[in-house]
């Protein structure tokens, strides 16, 4: 078998070098996958197409048109082999850490041109408000890939750090959460993008410091937008016809995934943690959290199954007021939960 994929990966590494097929490369990545001692040959297509060929500059003030882009060849290969390196790294349990350890040192030489990639086709194509059917495709297409890219990515320390030390790098990330939870983007709001970009954040909590300032810069831009875009879901939650969300399982689960973004926001400044206070945050929160107890009996006896979601959520809503507390005080909290005056114009509960 062995014999067999290294010739297996030579013809396909081949055909891929030569720019026949991105079926090729695809393949290439599904061989690696299963056979990791090939992954050689995934380094060899990723140095050719992405590493040796630099993106343009991402910035929002020299935007190319996205068709224009999408139609060009060389552009095509890239995108492939960057979903196939995605797959290749995408390490069942099997594989032995010896292993791991010789793919992330044959990989860092290529990881820069790689990051580079990666913001480029989030500032190129899903930082920006559209509303075209093509645009909105290739949108979801790029999100989804640049999502679960980095959160595979991000599984291995060494690759996180690295990724985190490059310039604009979390910034650019963060602004991809921003536009995934943006209301006006909903076709963006699918498992597919929000799964991996929900780990991306959940260990970039756990790697230490550096990244708060980071993502705070990119929050603290426009501090309405920012409230809103991690608010919205649990505002949507209490609205009139949505009881199921404190019934079903699968909801229950969403709701904690919004709590984690909720999180990422506070902990990374205690600026941003001061504008969520001032747009209604504990009040919308406590509102959230008085529902969940009414139907908690009710949700518990129709479906035993929805108790650990249950209990987290109530954990994440207690938590919540319980670190706002300490931030700024009680009697704030209370003022803000007591007082009529809003600094903004959403619905209150």
């Amino acid at each position: 078998m062995s014999s067999y994929n290294a010739r297996r990966a030579k013809e396909l590494k081949t055909a891929a070098l030569r720019g026949r097929s991105v079926t090729a490369i695809s393949q290439l990545g599904l061989l690696v996958k299963e056979d990791p001692s090939q992954f050689n040959s995934i380094v060899t297509v990723i140095s050719h197409y992405v590493a040796h060929n630099p993106p343009p500059s991402a910035t929002p003030e020299n935007r190319q048109s996205s068709v224009e882009t999408e139609d060009d060849p060389a552009f095509r290969l890239m995108i492939a082999s960057l979903g196939a390196l995605s797959t290749a790294i995408d390490y069942p349990a099997s594989v032995q850490s010896e292993t791991i350890e010789a793919h992330i040192e044959r990989l860092a030489e290529h990881l820069y041109r790689i990051s580079l990639w990666i913001k480029y086709l989030i500032v190129q194509f899903i930082d920006r408000g559209t509303f075209e059917e093509k645009q909105m495709r290739l949108q979801e297409r790029y999100a989804s890939l640049c999502s679960t890219l980095i959160s595979r990515l991000f599984k291995q320390p060494s690759w996180l750090q690295s990724l985190i030390g490059y310039s604009g790098f979390v910034q650019t990330i963060t602004r991809l959460l921003l536009r995934v939870l943006d209301p006006d983007l909903r076709h963006l709001d699918v498992p597919s993008i929000r799964e991996p970009l929900d780990v991306v954040f959940e260990t970039l909590q756990h790697s230490g410091e550096s990244w708060k300032s980071l993502c705070a810069e990119v929050f603290q831009e426009n501090p309405a937008r920012t409230s809103l875009a991690i608010l919205k879901p649990i505002m949507r939650s209490l609205e009139p016809g949505q009881l199921e969300q404190f019934s079903s399982l699968k909801a229950l689960y969403l709701l904690a995934r919004h709590f984690n973004v909720l999180f990422v926001g506070c902990n990374s400044s205690i600026f941003v943690h001061a504008f969520l206070i001032r747009h209604d945050t504990c009040r919308w929160i406590s509102t959230f959290l008085s529902k969940l107890c009414y139907h908690l009996p009710s949700a518990l006896q129709d479906n035993s199954k929805s108790s650990p979601f249950s209990a987290m959520l109530l954990y994440l809503s207690t938590t919540f007021i319980n670190l706002s507390i300490d931030s700024f005080g009680y009697k704030v909290i209370i003022e803000m939960l007591c007082s009529e005056k809003t600094s903004t114009s959403w619905n209150r509960p």
